[in-house]
């Protein structure tokens, strides 16, 4: 797991302290957010995302964490529909530009 990214996640959601059990969390949402942001936004599984570059994809990512941190991740594609479907866009074109 990235450390920085972790890092950036942490203080997205004001978590200020460490222990195990809060670690395991955030490293959990961590793993969930990549798999989950890639589907909404239509990236191949195998397809790596630098979610730590700052961007549309990086502020998606931490948003998503944070809504999973506070137990609201229900909210956020209703909240985020407009952010998701344009990156959604990005990715689609990409991929018609690669199949040509």
């Amino acid at each position: 797991m990235n450390e920085e990214l972790k890092r950036l996640v942490k203080q997205k959601c004001n978590v200020t302290w460490e222990d195990v059990e809060t670690e395991q969390r955030i490293e959990e949402i961590l793993q969930d957010a990549i798999i989950s942001i890639k589907h909404k936004i239509g990236v191949p599984t195998k397809e790596e995302i630098d979610f730590f570059k700052p961007g549309p994809e990086r502020t998606l990512f931490k948003n998503y964490c944070f809504y999973e941190w506070n137990n609201k991740v229900s909210e956020f594609d209703k909240n985020y529909e407009h952010e998701i479907l344009q990156l959604r866009q990005k990715y689609e074109v990409k991929q018609y530009g690669e199949n040509e």
